[in-house]
């Protein structure tokens, strides 16, 4: 019980503090929002893109092995 209300108060807090971190940045370091905007838009789209290439990476792998499998190179180490 303990940890799973421990993992939330970690993402609130960890959410929590980044929010104060770009208002800070905002007020007081004269940090423009639309640069504060395209920051995070940067952020999402760098984000994105490494979720993509994990998935092709990991497709690529499972359709080796698969190929291997077929014409008989690769064994699962439970045979």
């Amino acid at each position: 019980m303990k940890t799973k209300i421990g993992n939330k108060r970690t993402l609130f807090l960890g959410a929590f503090a980044t929010v104060v971190f770009v208002w800070a940045s905002i007020n007081k370091f004269d940090v423009p929002a639309e640069e504060m905007a395209r920051l995070a838009l940067s952020c999402v789209v760098v984000v994105l893109f490494t979720m993509l290439l994990a998935a092709l990476t990991v497709g690529l792998i499972v359709g080796v092995r698969h190929l291997l499998r077929r014409i008989g190179l690769f064994r699962d180490p439970q045979d």
